[in-house]
Parts: C-alpha cells; structure tokens; sequence
C-alpha cells in the first residue's frame, strides 16, 4: 500500500473513485470541487491523501481548512497507511484537528490508527444514520401548491431571523453550551450561507415559520441541513414543507440528488415521508484538544 499527497492533477481520479459513493464523501468531493487540491489554507480547501493499493486508489483521508478530517476507505487496511503518512507529513508542523466524520466504520478505523480512543472526545460526538435521495422521485407535501406557504431563498435582511434560530439549534440539536463564541458562530454561519446562496426559508401567511440549509458545490448533489423550526411553529409539518422547498427550487437549477445523516426519530421519519433511502451510518467525533500533537 501507497500514500501520498494529491495535487490537483489528481482531481479527476479522485474525483472518479469518490462519485459513485457520494452519499458518503459528499463534503470531501464537494470541497475538491470548490477549493482545488492544492492546499493553501483557503476556504474549501483540504490536504487529501490517497491511499493506493495496485495503482488503484482504495482510501482518501480529507483534513480541511477548519481542522475537520473526514475518510474513506473501499479497503479498511488503508487506516494504517493514511494515518502514518499523516502524521508523518505534519511532524514538525502540527495543524489543528478538531473533528473526524465519516462512514462509522472508517471513522473507528482511523482512530483507532492514530491512537485516539473515548477518552479523547469532548461530549456533543453523533452516530447518525446516512440517507440519499433521488429528487425526482420525491414525496411533494401538498401543502406546496398552496399560495400561503412560500419557500424562497434567504435574503440578508432575513438574517435577523435566521440568526438566533441557529444559535438554538447549537444548543438542542448539538449540546453547545451556548455564550458569545455560539453566537459569533451562528452569525457568521448563517451570514455565510446567505451568501452562498444555499439557505431557505418558508413563510406562512408572510411569516418565517423554519428554514433548511440547502448546499454544497457539486453539480448534480446537495446537502440537506440544518434543518430548524422553532418550537412555538412545530408541529404543523414545516421542517418537511421547507425541505421539499428546498429540494424543488434547486432541482429547477439541475440537481438530481439529495443528502443528509440524523439520528433523531421524528426527523427521520420527516426525511423517510419525502423519501430519502437510508444506506449507512454516519460518524461525527470532536476531540478535546484540537492542538493535540500526533507525531
């Protein structure tokens, strides 16, 4: 087994061994697409490494701008041979790694390689479950033939709104302890995503009732989160009704498929009554010190 560094030069092979596993290298493949593989430090950008075996790449391990890294891997014994070369490659100039996500046994896989057990995990970690959709396919609620609920793009002005709204869902959806970090976070993410053009809302009766993140940088994929409805608006359908929304306006733009991970009931059976497919598990583990050295 082979590891080494991609360059952009290795973006179509990359890209080709990763397409027909998108449900689960969304985000690596997606931020090849946006950010090169020529890492800078940019946004969007990662050092991705290839594990190969027999000329054949046969596992990718992703470490992005923000300190996340992601993998994955047709042949688990690539975790060793990924793991080594990347601690190797940062001997002597450590980056942050703050997170690791991936399919749940390619996650194990690589931790277990870079020798970081329970221990080294701060609370707030998932194991969800992965679901794709092919839109063309999907359940459309009725609701969105009628002219009291609109689904539209975000606006900046919409950002006084959405802004709280995401600062809760730090806090019951992901156990953040909230505080002023939170709150820049919130503001900067949800500005962000205004920007990018890849949040939507619904308004009933000309309210904002929820809104749904829509995006990625793949032609014919997106992904579905967060999804949030406040609790005084729940329990009327609106997370399923902005997400259909959603899926609708970008469809109109090319884009054939939809994913998404949850591990939370009710919105698994929201995604299911659309009808996203669940077809794995799905690994996200924060660590407690993201200035951890591994050389």
């Amino acid at each position: 087994m082979y590891v080494r560094l991609l360059t952009q030069e290795d973006f179509k092979n990359l890209d080709a061994y990763l397409e027909p596993h998108t449900g689960f290298t969304f985000f690596i493949r997606s931020n090849a697409h946006k950010g090169g593989l020529d890492y800078r430090g940019q946004p969007y950008q990662s050092e991705v490494f290839g594990a190969f075996k027999d000329g054949d790449l046969v596992g990718v391990l992703s470490h992005a701008w923000l300190g996340h890294m992601q993998v994955f891997m047709t042949d688990k014994s690539a975790a060793v041979a990924l793991a080594s070369t990347w601690r190797e490659h940062h001997d002597g100039k450590p980056r942050k790694l703050s997170e690791i996500l991936g399919p749940m046994d390619d996650v194990l896989a690589i931790r277990q390689a870079l020798g970081i057990d329970e221990h080294d995990l701060r609370a707030g970690g998932r194991d969800e479950y992965l679901f794709t959709l092919d839109i063309s396919t999907m359940n459309v609620p009725p609701q969105l033939h009628e002219p009291e609920y609109i689904v539209r793009r975000a606006t900046i002005e919409d950002g006084a709104t959405l802004i709280p709204w995401r600062y809760e869902f730090y806090m019951e959806a992901l156990g953040d302890p909230g505080g002023e970090d939170a709150r820049r976070r919130a503001e900067a993410n949800i500005n962000g995503m205004i920007h990018e053009k890849n949040v939507y809302v619904l308004e009933y009766r000309g309210q904002i009732v929820s809104f749904c993140g829509c995006g990625g940088y793949l032609p014919d994929w997106r992904g579905i989160g967060p999804v949030w409805t406040p609790v005084s608006f729940r329990g009327k359908g609106y997370a399923r009704i902005v997400t259909a929304g959603a899926l609708n306006i970008v469809r109109a733009g090319g884009v054939r498929h939809a994913v998404l991970f949850s591990e939370n009931p009710q919105a698994i059976r929201l995604y299911e009554a659309l009808g996203f497919q669940k077809i794995g598990r799905w690994k996200l583990d924060f660590l407690i010190n993201p200035e951890r050295s591994f050389s």
